[in-house]
């Protein structure tokens, strides 16, 4: 295999350990048309995670590290060579064979580690504990939309899910029907942090932040602004800059202003 100087996508991860939205959707996209390839040819990589993601030259994702990989005579089902404990499928838990299934599986859940932080996982497994995870794996509830941050879209949301979906039978066909679904989501803005922990969003050639104030009653105030990263100017986006909101109602504000900025309208 080719050397790839610039490392691994983990590399790509902010100081809270996710990527930008728009890098997880492109990098899935690449693992895939890796896969298609890969299943073709009857091979069950079996071992995708970050860490096993390297960035090409125009930071393209490439599948790497083949130690555990499968090989079917016919495409079917074989047993698993070995296992990243993290990324099981629930019929690799049960019977330890891999197939197209489980790569997707994988990668579902690879996806939603960039997401939402690649620690996610396996501090979940520290606190549940290796069998209560694994049963959490097979109920299907290891992960659901409330484990997402409220700027991932619902649609980004749904073709993870059904990635990673306790039922092989419900997941995607297969790696290029996976991919198509990908490809159909493009979003113009994201959320990030920055060097000093300040979560901003971005879209085009703004920066949006926002703020939280309480007054003495206990109320809330929130403050919208975006920035024009040419030429400095900094304004409010009225629409979602309110006051005397409780709890809730600031937290839906922001969530609100979220999920504008990532959909660019």
């Amino acid at each position: 295999m080719d050397y790839l100087p610039n490392g691994s996508a983990e590399r790509l991860a902010n100081p809270a350990g996710f990527l930008p939205l728009p890098d997880v959707l492109r990098i899935g996209r690449d693992i895939l048309q890796g896969l298609d390839y890969l299943h073709a040819n009857c091979f069950f990589h079996n071992d995708i995670k970050p860490g096993n993601i390297l960035l090409g030259p125009n930071r393209q994702g490439i599948l790497s590290d083949y130690g555990i990989t499968a090989v079917s005579a016919n495409g079917g089902p074989v047993v698993a060579p070995g296992a990243y404990l993290l990324h099981r499928a629930p019929e690799v838990i049960q019977n330890g064979n891999v197939a197209v299934s489980t790569d997707i599986f994988q990668v579902g859940m690879t996806l939603f580690r960039l997401l939402v932080g690649l620690s996610t996982l396996s501090a979940k497994r520290d606190a549940m504990g290796s069998t209560a995870y694994d049963t959490a794996c097979l109920n299907g509830t290891l992960i659901s939309k409330s484990d997402f941050p409220n700027h991932i879209p619902a649609s980004v949301r749904r073709v993870i899910l059904k990635a990673t979906h306790p039922d092989p039978a419900k997941r995607f066909r297969s790696s290029l029907d996976m991919r198509r679904q990908l490809e159909g989501l493009n979003f113009r803005g994201f959320w990030s942090i920055d060097s000093i922990g300040q979560e901003y969003g971005q879209c085009n050639q703004y920066r949006y932040i926002y703020s939280v104030t309480h007054d003495q009653a206990g109320l809330n105030s929130v403050s919208c602004r975006r920035t024009n990263l040419k030429s400095g100017r900094s304004q409010r986006i009225l629409q979602f800059c309110k006051t005397g909101l409780s709890d809730k109602q600031a937290r839906q504000k922001i969530s609100e202003f979220k999920v504008h900025v990532v959909e660019g309208k």
